[in-house]
C-alpha cells in the first residue's frame, strides 16, 4: 500500500510540474544549454532585453564577482559600458596558432575597462579546459589599454554543492580563478513588471532561466527519503547480474540526478557500446519495467524483431511530452500472436503508468529477492534481441 502512495505523489509532482508549460518547455529545450545561454545573453546585454530588466541580470553577475561593477558610480570601480558580447568565444590553446579549431567558453562580455568569461552549464558535468579559456579572455583584456578580467562558472545550485564538495576537481587554485555563481543568483530579483514591456516571448526566456534552478524541490526530498529501498534492490539486481558472467557489456545503476531530471525510481542500465543497444530496468514502486532501445541509432530489424516476440508499448516516461518511437517498453502480457507488437495504453495515460507494464508486482514487495532471479532470465532473453 505505502508503494502504491509513492507511486502516486511521484505521479502527481511530476504531473503539476507539466501542467503550465511555457514554450520552451513545449518544444523541449528548457533545459539545453545553448538555448538557456543565448537566453541569457539577450536579457544581460543593455542594449537588448538588459533594458527590459533594467540591467539586473548584468548587476547581479558583477556583483557575485570580486571585481569591477556595472554601473558603479566610481569610473575606478565601474566596467564602463558594453562594448560587444558573444557566445561561443574562440579559445586557442596556442594564441599563435588560430587556424587550429578552438575550444569555445560559452559567453563572453567585453566592457571599457573590464572582460568577464563565463562557462554554463545545466545538466552536463564539468569537463572543460578552463586553463585555456582564462588565458583568452585574458588576452582579449591585455590587448588594449590595462583592462581586468575575470572568468566565472554559471552552474546549478545542485552541481555548485557537488563541486564545492570535490577538491580534487574544483582545486583552490581554480576556486581563486573560476568562482561560482548559480541560476538562482543571477536571475535573482528579475521580473518584467519593473518594465512597461512584457511580450510574451521575453516573459518565457526569463521563465526558462529562472526555473532552472526552481522546482517541486522540497516535495521530492521527502519522496526520495522512500526510495532507500529501492536503491537496495536495484544494487542487489546489479549484483545478480554481474555474477551471471554475461560479458561485453556494462552494467551501472542511473538515478537522472533525480531532482533534474525528475527521476525518483532507480535504473539498472545494461548496454553493449559497440551495438549501442540498451536495456533500462526501471526498479520502481510498483515493480519492475524493462525498457529497450539502441541508443542514438534507430534499428529498424529491432523493431521488427520486438513486433514478433513481444507486446510492448513506446516509452513515454513520467515527465516526456510524447511517447518516443525508438524505445521500447515491455508489456508483461503474454507475446501470443494476437497480442504481440505495439499497444495504445489505456485512458491517454503514459505508458509508463500501464500496469501491464510492472513485472514481478506480486514478489516485488515482499522481504524475498525471488524477484531477481526472474528479472536477469528476463535480461538475459531480451539479450538475444541485440544481434539482431
Amino acid at each position: 500500500m505505502m508503494n502504491e502512495e509513492n507511486w502516486a505523489k511521484m505521479c502527481s509532482l511530476i504531473g503539476e510540474m507539466g501542467s503550465d508549460q511555457n514554450s520552451l518547455q513545449i518544444l523541449e529545450q528548457d533545459r539545453r544549454e545553448t538555448v538557456l545561454v543565448n537566453a541569457l545573453a539577450y536579457f544581460l546585454h543593455p542594449r537588448r532585453g538588459g533594458r527590459t530588466l533594467k540591467n539586473k541580470i548584468l548587476e547581479n553577475l558583477t556583483k557575485h564577482i570580486d571585481g569591477k561593477k556595472y554601473g558603479d558610480e566610481d569610473s575606478k570601480k565601474s566596467t564602463g559600458e558594453l562594448l560587444c558580447m558573444t557566445t561561443e568565444f574562440p579559445c586557442y590553446e596556442s594564441l599563435e596558432k588560430i587556424e587550429v579549431k578552438p575550444k569555445r567558453i560559452d559567453l563572453f562580455l567585453e566592457f571599457d575597462n573590464y572582460c568577464i568569461g563565463i562557462e554554463a552549464k545545466v545538466d552536463a558535468d564539468l569537463k572543460n579546459d578552463l586553463k585555456v579559456y582564462r588565458k583568452n579572455v585574458k588576452k582579449r583584456a591585455k590587448s588594449w589599454g590595462k583592462r581586468e578580467y575575470d572568468t566565472i562558472l554559471l552552474l546549478t545550485e545542485v552541481k555548485k554543492k557537488k563541486l564545492l564538495n570535490n577538491i580534487k576537481k574544483y582545486p583552490e587554485n581554480i576556486r581563486e580563478k573560476w568562482p561560482i555563481i548559480t541560476w538562482g543568483e543571477i536571475t535573482n530579483g528579475c521580473d518584467l513588471t519593473v518594465s512597461n514591456r512584457n511580450v510574451d516571448s521575453e516573459s518565457d526566456l526569463l521563465q526558462a532561466l529562472i526555473e532552472i534552478d526552481k522546482g517541486k524541490k522540497n516535495e521530492f526530498d521527502s519522496l526520495i527519503e522512500q526510495t532507500v529501498k529501492l536503491d537496495a534492490k536495484a544494487a542487489k539486481l546489479k549484483e545478480g547480474f554481474d555474477k551471471s558472467g554475461k560479458k561485453g557489456g556494462k552494467c551501472f545503476i542511473w538515478s537522472g540526478e533525480r531532482k533534474i531530471r525528475h527521476i525518483v525510481e532507480p535504473r539498472v542500465v545494461i548496454e553493449y557500446p559497440e551495438d549501442k543497444f540498451k536495456i533500462d530496468v526501471c526498479v520502481g514502486f510498483r515493480g519492475v519495467q524493462f525498457i529497450i532501445f539502441n541508443y542514438q541509432k534507430y534499428n529498424h530489424k529491432l523493431y521488427t524483431k520486438l513486433c514478433k516476440e513481444y507486446s510492448f508499448f513506446f516509452w513515454q516516461d513520467y515527465s516526456d511530452p510524447i511517447e518516443h518511437f525508438d524505445r521500447y517498453l515491455l508489456s508483461e502480457e503474454a507475446g501470443d500472436d494476437s497480442k504481440t507488437g505495439p499497444q495504445l495504453p489505456e485512458n491517454n495515460r503514459k505508458s509508463v503508468e500501464e500496469e501491464n507494464t510492472v513485472f514481478y508486482k506480486d514478489k516485488f514487495n515482499q522481504e524475498s529477492d525471488d524477484w531477481i532471479g526472474e528479472a536477469i532470465k528476463e535480461i538475459n532473453k531480451i539479450l538475444l534481441l541485440k544481434d539482431v
